[in-house]
């Protein structure tokens, strides 16, 4: 007959106390910190889905984080363009009045005073920064002031780039555009094309000097259509923007969700554990006390 001698027994009580107070204190643990597992050994597999869901939710915040940018540069943008409207809109009313002719000429340098001040703004509008201190027409220069007045004609010292920024992994959009479009290349109706700055400096000359205005009405006309038209192409962007904004929000809960469904623990299941756990060790201990006490029995009988 096999024995299995004292001390082998009382080994492997003791044993059967540690691991069930190990796992006693792994559930509690887990209790603690909400999560399924603890390391990445606990659950490989899961580990490997949680850090892939952790990714792509850190891209998608990033992505929200470039959309937060992309909608302030916008708005300041939109309110430059509306500005710049009503400021074109001013100069065509003072061009108009200027025409008359019962504007004597000391009337029309009055009002070209106006121009000229109105013109300073433009200026000051088309060299707007964002809350960075990028230049907002200067294309991908966003560091060079994109326009100033050098020997009496406007330049532009930025380029044609739009700055493209990521919203998704498949979509970019425009955060701004760029100044040459907005104030250099405009069309006149001579067929050519002029400044927006030159148009009004001449509409201010002409008043200065009592020559008509004529056909630089027009030219200041084709200077608003563009003023509007690109409006019209941030209004889009913003709500363009606007709609990548939500759906990112609904897929970053969306994979919390699903990474919680992974990494979360399961309450009720983790104390009905414990309970288990907590009376299995109970036993282990009694019993273990009881083989200490048979152990001293069996020596004083010796």
């Amino acid at each position: 007959m096999f024995r299995i001698s004292t001390n082998t027994v009382y080994q492997r009580g003791l044993e059967g106390i540690l691991k069930r107070e190990h796992d006693l204190s792994e559930v509690q643990m887990q209790v603690s910190s909400g999560k399924a597992f603890l390391k990445p050994s606990d659950d490989p597999s899961g580990s490997a889905r949680v850090l892939d869901f952790n990714r792509v939710i850190e891209n998608t915040e990033q992505y929200q984080r470039n959309i937060l940018s992309i909608k302030n540069r916008l708005a300041i943008e939109d309110n430059v363009l509306d500005g710049l409207g009503k400021g074109l809109r001013r100069i065509r009313e003072l061009a108009l009045q200027g025409s008359s002719e019962t504007y004597t000429p000391d009337q029309q340098a009055y009002l070209a005073k106006e121009v000229r001040i109105l013109l300073d703004d433009m200026v000051s509008l088309a060299n707007s920064q964002d809350s960075s201190g990028d230049y907002i027409f200067a294309g991908y220069q966003g560091s060079v002031r994109p326009f100033e007045l050098v020997g009496g004609n406007y330049v532009f010292n930025g380029d044609m780039g739009q700055r493209q920024i990521r919203v998704s992994d498949d979509r970019t959009i425009a955060d701004s555009d760029s100044g040459f479009e907005v104030f250099m290349d405009i069309a006149t109706s001579a067929g050519g094309t002029r400044n927006a700055f030159e148009t009004v400096d001449q509409i201010a000359t002409s008043l200065e000097s009592g020559v008509a205005v004529g056909t630089l009405l027009d030219d200041l006309q084709l200077v608003m259509e563009n003023v509007l038209e690109i409006r019209a192409g941030v209004g889009a962007r913003q709500n363009a923007v606007d709609q990548h904004e939500i759906i990112n929000e609904d897929f970053i809960l969306t994979m919390e969700e699903n990474r919680a469904k992974i990494e979360d623990l399961d309450y009720a299941e983790a104390l009905t554990r414990f309970s288990q756990l907590q009376t299995a060790l109970e036993a282990a201990q009694k019993t273990f006390i009881s083989l200490q006490g048979l152990s001293l029995f069996n020596f004083l009988r010796l």
